[in-house]
């Protein structure tokens, strides 16, 4: 019986070798999972004394205004504005927009320039209650509205709010600020739900 080639025998088991090397590279190599990314709906909700019948506030947000009844009892809460964005996870958002105003202003027919933004938007490990929640680094919402001097000359101010380091919990309608208005018997509630997006 004749024996192998030695070199046989090198480039066999030098192919042995890298297979069986590049088959322990690719089980260690780690899988890259994406980001979640996350639907962020922010609401403007006024509450008013006025007799005026609206639309009022959708079923999503009626723990919400049970809520401010409780503690700010207007006769009527109605949903003005809904703003629906998608972001990913530790991503920011910013929004800037002309409205018709949320609210009753000197000059109704004015344009009213809003502009709202998330920065580093991410989520956090569950709780003790496994209640997961949402960190945002900074919140920032404003308007300009038009406002209308004695002697009939148009203005236009800056009104607005501005957070630093808010949690949310994820799914869940939570009020994060208000606005005043002109009108004494008028206040605008922000109310912001995070939620992970399906697709």
């Amino acid at each position: 019986m004749t024996k192998p080639n030695f070199t046989f025998k090198v480039i066999f088991l030098s192919i042995f070798c890298l297979l069986g090397l590049s088959s322990v590279f690719a089980q260690a190599e780690p899988r890259v999972q994406s980001e979640p990314s996350y639907e962020v709906m922010l609401q403007i909700l006024v509450g008013s004394n006025s007799g005026e019948q609206k639309s009022g506030a959708p079923a999503n947000l009626s723990a919400v205004t049970k809520n401010l009844r409780n503690r700010i009892p207007f006769a009527n809460y109605n949903l003005t504005t809904t703003y629906l964005h998608r972001v990913a996870n530790t991503g920011n958002l910013e929004i800037k927009n002309v409205t018709s105003g949320d609210m009753k202003s000197a000059a109704a027919e004015t344009p009213v320039f809003s502009e709202w933004s998330i920065g580093q938007l991410k989520n956090s490990p569950t709780d003790a209650a496994n209640q997961s929640a949402i960190q945002i680094t900074n919140f920032r919402f404003g308007q300009r509205i038009p406002v209308q001097s004695a002697n009939g000359v148009l203005n236009y101010e800056s009104v607005g709010l501005n957070l630093q380091r808010l949690n949310v919990p994820e799914n869940a309608p939570t009020v994060i600020g208000s606005l005043s208005s002109q009108n004494p018997s008028e206040m605008a509630f922000l109310v912001l739900t995070v939620r992970r997006a399906e697709n």
